[in-house]
């Protein structure tokens, strides 16, 4: 028998039974501490340190903290954080709570609370505050990473992410742009390429999605039109390694 025709066979029940099984096979690991070396033009400039853990009573916090190394740390003392509190709804990763800290000559203090009665996020910049109605689907800046690792998991092929920022309600469209093997200080990964240009063509980002470590990105470079390319590349990783010998055998199809 056909596979086509063996599953169409099957009680309705057992089919929302496998359905629901493969809607939660992409469950994001609970802990993870990621440290990526930060360049500019290909000369080392600092760190960004990434790290998930449970917070309790079904929540949990993915945080980036970016730090200057070397000559430009004497250029730029301080460091930018960003968080997000989140938990899951129906599987899906759902914002709670981002946070935008930075330090130094450019100090900045910004908070989105997401009221999800009420469909809406309330931002927060130093002294200002609005409203901003919100979608079933809406991520922040910041946790968007972690609903694009698990839409990977699961084969999705339509990447758009509405993202809460700045008052408005903006779209991450991500493109894939096929496979490619990347080496990293952490090992050698068949990766798929993600690439998101903002609608005014003014910076571009490119992701490399490390199958074998549940769709981590892997590196990161973005591009101001007209500036320096920065990129942030793995060095280390804690809590999400691939299975012994199988670094590159899982990609999804293009």
């Amino acid at each position: 028998m056909p596979a086509r025709t063996a599953l169409t066979a099957l009680p309705p029940v057992i089919l929302l039974l496998l359905m629901g099984l493969a809607a939660t096979a992409a469950a994001l690991p609970e802990s993870l501490a990621a440290e990526f070396t930060v360049t500019r033009n290909g000369s080392s400039i600092g760190r960004t340190t990434w790290t998930l853990d449970a917070v309790g009573e079904g929540r949990f916090r993915f945080r980036s903290v970016t730090r200057a190394t070397g000559f430009m740390s004497l250029l730029f003392s301080g460091k930018r954080t960003e968080q997000s509190l989140w938990t899951y709804h129906e599987d899906r990763v759902r914002p709670l709570e981002y946070r935008y800290v930075s330090t130094g000559r450019r100090a900045r203090d910004v908070k989105v609370t997401f009221d999800w009665a009420a469909g809406q996020a309330i931002n927060r910049h130093d002294d200002d505050s609005w409203r901003l109605d919100i979608t079933a689907s809406t991520q922040d800046k910041l946790v968007y990473l972690l609903a694009l690792m698990q839409d990977l998991a699961r084969g999705a092929r339509d990447l758009v992410y509405p993202i809460a920022d700045g008052g408005h309600l903006k779209e991450y469209a991500i493109e894939r742009q096929g496979r490619e093997r990347l080496t990293t200080p952490v090992g050698t990964f068949d990766t798929v390429r993600l690439y998101r240009q903002d609608p005014k063509g003014k910076r571009h980002t490119t992701l490399w999605a490390a199958a074998a470590l549940d769709y981590l990105p892997v590196k990161v470079r973005h591009q101001e039109k007209g500036g320096d390319a920065l990129a942030m590349t793995l060095e280390s990783l804690e809590g999400l390694r691939p299975p012994a010998g199988q670094a590159s055998d899982r990609v999804s199809p293009d």
